[in-house]
């Protein structure tokens, strides 16, 4: 079964590649670890699952082409839980807008932006009153007047504000991480209710870069 289930994967793969790759293209496309794989290996199982009693020989080109599809179906379901979860942890909420989760995706950007707006509200509040805006004309002064009110602060004096802006940093990239997983949970729910589906497009997949892509070069 498990030669059964290589080969069928190494058909699909090397198969459009042969088509239709330039020379040198053939490296880098299904380089994706082994987690990220998961998911085509089960589409994979449970199509050759289903033919159990049958040997490799049985296998005809339609069959392989009806794995293509459903390992296309697979590739997109796979982008699309990608893209969500990869944006709303660089923006939280993004991701949930991208896949129409609005009321949630609002919720995490507030709550971003309050923490980017806290933040630098708070570094400014605890810098030395000698470079706040009661004592520098960040808009009337000249560049050198304003270099000298910063170069004649210590590091110590400074410390405080760097410090408010760290905390401001971790706790972005804490909300990041937690709407990245909400995103992927809610994208992967959407495409098990089926409120999300996708249709067969035979020999695409997906590449490093989260793109679908025709054989190895030939992208969308």
């Amino acid at each position: 079964m498990m030669i059964q289930r290589l080969t069928a994967l190494c058909v699909l793969i090397i198969l459009p590649v042969a088509l239709f790759a330039h020379p040198g293209d053939m490296m880098h496309e299904w380089d994706l670890e082994e987690e990220e794989l998961r998911p085509y290996d089960a589409a994979i199982g449970e199509f050759l699952d289903e033919r159990e009693s049958e040997s490799l020989d049985d296998i005809t080109i339609g069959e392989l082409r009806e794995l293509g599809a459903r390992l296309s179906v697979t590739a997109q379901e796979e982008n699309y839980v990608r893209r969500a979860r990869q944006s709303s942890r660089f923006m939280p909420g993004s991701g949930h807008f991208m896949i129409d989760e609005n009321l949630r995706g609002a919720l995490f950007t507030t709550t971003s932006v309050a923490v980017v707006a806290g933040t630098i509200v708070g570094a400014y509040f605890v810098l030395p009153d000698e470079v706040q805006f009661g004592e520098v004309g960040y808009i009337n002064d000249s560049f050198r007047e304003i270099g000298d009110a910063w170069h004649g602060e210590s590091i110590a004096s400074l410390l405080p504000a760097f410090g408010v802006l760290v905390g401001g940093a971790l706790v972005q990239a804490i909300l990041g991480e937690i709407a990245s997983n909400d995103a992927e949970k809610l994208a992967r729910r959407q495409i098990e209710s089926g409120s999300k589906r996708f249709e067969p497009q035979p020999f695409f997949y997906p590449d490093p870069r989260g793109r679908l892509v025709l054989g190895a070069r030939i992208g969308l």
